[in-house]
């Protein structure tokens, strides 16, 4: 799978999600990765983060599009190499959930992938709910 396959993938979720225009824009012009607190404000990642996400990526072979911050742990949304999965993936969109990966920051043994549950602010900022 090409990346620019992923990425196009990516940049309709985020539409779809309805993510902040400017974020989204900024993913789609140079590859920048925000996140978004239970508080619903938002940021660049930081390099110790950025670091976290790529090591995913290349484990992975996938592409994080997005993290949400909540309680220690970091949710990847993520385009997986499997393509067969991505019209799965946009209908759980629409129901407000979806799979990620969740790096427990406090024991990363007990990262894994795992469904939850997603709304967006009126800040247009993803939280996750469940």
């Amino acid at each position: 799978m090409d990346i620019t396959d992923k990425k196009a993938e990516a940049i309709a979720r985020m539409k779809q999600m309805g993510i902040f225009i400017d974020i989204t824009k900024r993913f789609t012009e140079n590859g920048t990765i925000f996140q978004s607190e239970s508080s619903g404000t938002y940021s660049a990642l930081d390099n110790r983060q950025l670091e976290r996400v790529r090591k995913f990526e290349r484990e992975h072979n996938a592409l994080v599009y997005f993290v949400i911050c909540s309680g220690g742990m970091e949710n990847y949304l993520y385009v997986s190499n499997h393509l067969n999965e991505w019209e799965r993936d946009r209908m759980d969109i629409d129901k407000k959930q979806m799979l990620a990966f969740v790096n427990n920051l406090s024991d990363l043994d007990c990262s894994e992938f795992g469904y939850m549950g997603f709304e967006v602010t009126s800040a247009a900022m993803p939280i996750r709910v469940w």
